[in-house]
């Protein structure tokens, strides 16, 4: 049977002889089409190897990316809501201005990735790997469900950083025995030094 891809305005992109919509991207993948606009909301993409694909703009909402490799992969402006990326592999991936609320990315790795303005309101990161990513400080990343490793982890950048402290009750939190207890359970902290 054939499969049309379509984007989010609704013209045909691709028409691929395939079994169903799964099988008609993974043709695509194989092929090095280029995803970006395409209308891929629920799709199941599971384990699935989708390294240096472009889905700039892609609609994936709702979509099943569990364990699927995005690795530097451009993800920039897509629509991710709602979306299983568990344990999904998007190492050096550039999310960047993404709409990623209420998506799943507990044990998905982003280590290296470009999260710059991506919106991650409600969206779960417990167990995630962060390292080396660029979490936006901005009203979109507030409400983004994290554990203690990323929570700890920003603290200790907090710590690190260089300049006089003016505000004294800042200061005080700062110097505190407690915030520096905590802030030096940063993973990294034998390389980047205590605090």
């Amino acid at each position: 049977m054939i499969i049309n891809i379509r984007n989010y305005e609704d013209i045909i992109m691709y028409s691929v002889e395939a079994d169903d919509k799964r099988s008609a991207v993974l043709q695509l993948v194989e092929s090095g089409a280029d995803l970006s606009g395409a209308d891929l909301k629920g799709i199941n993409l599971e384990g699935i190897d989708l390294r240096n694909i472009n889905f700039e703009g892609a609609d994936l909402r709702g979509a099943n990316l569990k364990g699927a490799s995005f690795y530097r992969a451009s993800l920039k402006e897509a629509f991710l809501e709602n979306a299983d990326c568990r344990g999904a592999d998007f190492r050096g991936a550039d999310l960047s201005n993404s709409d990623c609320r209420g998506a799943k990315f507990n044990g998905a790795d982003l280590s290296y990735s470009n999260l710059h303005g991506a919106h991650f309101r409600g969206a779960d990161f417990r167990g995630a790997n962060m390292d080396f990513a660029n979490w936006s400080f901005s009203c979109k990343s507030l409400q983004a469900i994290v554990d203690d490793k990323l929570r700890i982890q920003l603290l200790y950048h907090t710590a690190k950083t260089a300049g006089d402290i003016v505000d004294e009750d800042l200061k005080e939190l700062l110097e505190s025995e407690l915030f520096k207890r905590v802030a030096n359970k940063f993973h990294w902290v034998h390389k980047c030094g205590i605090c």
